[in-house]
């Protein structure tokens, strides 16, 4: 079988190794064989309640088996997912992306709906879809029929039926053009952008994946990232197509460094891929027994800059793993990478983002639309098959993330402006430099800055806010510092400011502090001066 659409991954593995252990959590396990069966009786079931080729289908989920189970039966049905997460996204951002999306379809279970319909109005949203509710199909703690008669809304609900054929009924005919799933971030308009992933924009990484990094049916995949965050797709799939097993990070453990270091060691994983954040968390707060994890044999990273003392660190610990910088913004998937050597962990300067991966070009353009050269810095541009054909049902936004290339070479192509900014080394390695714009990462997830002030702002006792990254020198981590100047009469409360902002954001977008100024500080041409206050509180920080 040809592998040009994601599913076809597992079909292939589940032939080759039908009874071999697929996925596990800390509840249960799957073999390759029965999630090749769940995964099409959940397609069976969404065709004959009318889903149909290129739809798409929510997910909302705790991290689990069901949710692989969700997304491979969405895939099988011609359509595709959008993967949400109560743990990490407030019910109301959820409800936002439920009625943004304008999906027919929602699986989910009794746990999660009802948590969300417990704290946001949402029986008319809900009233227009079908949801398929997956407490029946067995594999976690809560998958009982007992749930049945506790699920808050019934509307148009089906339960998922165990018992129903296992075989796949239904050809859709779909093409690797066809979408696969849309991962919602950061929007700079106070609106979540839907990030569209087609089958051959995700295969063409995976593909580049398996080659570089030669994983085996004996490897065992750590799965550390939220499923709507995009290193999850290299968890899910490379480890599918390699007949892996992938572990899921308990929630509980995910955040507990110590708790952490021993999942790792006592499930023995060989592929590890995360935000540098987690591994400086383990740094300073855990002790790592490099016996333990002998077996640790990759160590990727993305997301953010792995401060060179942490890095420095933890190749010293674990000399026997290779440690891989991979660089990619959603749109583009992982676009770059570099393989850390000796000689980058002898210097204190962060690695390079590297060169760029096989079947993608990268490009970095200066201020005139001409390709950099060595030692200058310019935004970085991407084309190829890995890259996005735009954001979910917002053409104008799509529009202004492309331009046509100005290179003779590419044709007309069109680009994807990462708004990055690096700078190329004497060797053609490239360099992050940072944003050209308002956008950060934080523990590795994108922010838009203005989404955050924009909700701030609604904050009653706010009559200007502005939200600035800031670094920790100590800790070599950037967070977010919100300073706002208050309202006449009005008092700070830090803690009502921060539960204002948890009920529209994710925990991740919440500034870690909260400051008051009685004026902002302005440039000569009138605007907020975001340098001058983002070096006020970094002094004071540091």
């Amino acid at each position: 079988m040809a592998d040009f659409l994601l599913h076809h991954l597992l079909e292939k593995t589940a032939a080759a190794y039908p009874d071999k252990t697929a996925v596990r959590s800390d509840k249960a396990s799957i073999s390759y064989k029965v999630l090749a069966e769940r995964s099409n009786q959940v397609a069976n079931q969404l065709v004959e309640k009318g889903f149909k080729p290129g739809e798409t289908a929510a997910v909302l989920l705790s991290k689990s088996i069901e949710s692989i189970i969700a997304f491979l039966g969405i895939l099988k049905a011609g359509g595709a997912y959008i993967p949400m997460d109560l743990h990490y996204s407030p019910p109301l951002r959820i409800k936002r992306l439920l009625e943004s999306s304008k999906t027919r379809f929602l699986i989910s279970d009794s746990g999660n709906l009802n948590k969300l319909l417990s704290q946001v109005p949402l029986t008319a949203v809900l009233d227009q879809m079908q949801l398929m509710c997956m407490d029946t199909i067995g594999f976690s703690d809560t998958s009982t029929g007992s749930q049945k008669n506790r699920l808050a809304h019934r509307g148009r609900c089906f339960f998922f039926d165990p018992s129903s054929d296992t075989a796949l009924l239904y050809d859709p005919e779909s093409t690797d053009t066809d979408l696969a799933y849309v991962l919602y971030t950061s929007g700079s308009t106070g609106t979540p952008k839907g990030v569209m992933i087609s089958h051959l924009n995700a295969l063409t990484f995976i593909n580049w994946s398996l080659a570089c990094f030669q994983p085996s049916p004996a490897d065992v995949f750590s799965s550390h990232a939220p499923f709507h965050f995009d290193l999850s797709v290299f968890d899910i799939y490379v480890s599918m197509a390699s007949a892996a097993c992938l572990c899921i990070v308990p929630y509980a453990i995910g955040s507990n460094p110590r708790a952490l270091i021993g999942w790792i060691a006592k499930n023995e994983i060989t592929f590890w891929y995360s935000v540098p954040s987690v591994w400086i968390s383990i740094i300073n707060h855990a002790r790592i027994d490099a016996a333990q994890l002998s077996r640790l044999g990759h160590i990727l990273f993305a997301g953010e800059v792995f401060p060179p003392k942490h890095l420095k660190q933890l190749i010293k610990i674990l000399p026997q793993a290779a440690f891989y910088n991979l660089y990619g913004p959603t749109e583009t998937n992982v676009c770059t990478y570099h393989r850390v050597t000796s000689a980058d962990a002898a210097t204190d300067r962060p690695v390079p983002i590297g060169k760029a991966c096989e079947n993608t070009d990268v490009v970095a353009l200066n201020e005139n639309n001409r390709p950099i050269g060595a030692g200058e810095e310019g935004e970085l541009m991407v084309r190829g098959s890995a890259v996005t054909r735009g954001y979910y049902r917002d053409e104008g936004t799509t529009q202004n993330a492309f331009m046509k290339s100005p290179l003779s070479r590419h044709n007309g192509a069109r680009l994807y402006k990462t708004g990055d900014i690096v700078r190329k080394r004497h060797d053609g390695a490239l360099m992050y430099v940072g944003r050209k714009d308002l956008m950060v990462k934080v523990s590795g997830y994108r922010i838009e800055i203005p989404e955050v002030e924009h909700v701030l702002s609604q904050y009653a006792a706010v009559a200007e806010a502005v939200v600035v990254p800031v670094v920790d020198m100590g800790r070599g981590t950037t967070a977010l510092t919100a300073v706002i100047k208050l309202k006449n009469g009005e008092k700070l409360s830090v803690l009502e400011a921060k539960n204002h902002l948890g009920k529209m954001l994710p925990r991740y977008m919440i500034p870690e502090n909260i400051e008051s100024m009685d004026e902002l500080p302005r440039t000569a041409n009138g605007k907020i001066d975001r340098p001058l206050i983002a070096q006020i509180f970094q002094k004071c920080e540091n």
